[in-house]
């Protein structure tokens, strides 16, 4: 029996060209599912990171808001300077601007008919 099984181990020399496609049409069809399901969890991260970033912002100008008595709208630059936020976040400029009378709304660059970001929460 062991003879049998190590003369017909010993005899095969290879894979046959149709194994070989078999298996490079198996890689091919898993690569073709997982690459969109990769590609579709990089977007939602990325998009979640928008919106905790925008979040920060109107966080911060709330903080500001709160701190310091004037009827002034607030820019993403002068939060920083402020130090109500360490750092310009991804995606933002500092002449985005967030509204006394609006806090939950971020505009583009001094443009009250541009909303960058609005947030998603509710009080």
């Amino acid at each position: 029996m062991r003879k049998t099984v190590h003369k017909h181990l010993s005899n095969q020399r290879g894979v046959t060209l149709v194994e070989l496609l078999a298996v490079i049409v198996i890689l091919g069809i898993l690569a073709s599912v997982a690459v969109p399901v990769v590609l579709n969890q990089i977007e939602n991260a990325s998009s979640e990171a928008e919106d905790a970033s925008g979040e920060i912002i109107l966080d911060a100008a709330q903080r500001y808001f709160i701190m310091t008595p004037s009827d002034d709208d607030v820019t993403v630059g002068e939060l920083i300077t402020a130090k109500y936020l360490k750092n310009l976040p991804d995606g933002y400029e500092t002449d985005d601007y967030i509204s006394r009378d609006e806090p939950n709304i971020i505009y583009e660059d001094g443009n009250a008919n541009d909303t960058k970001y609005q947030s998603k929460i509710t009080n």
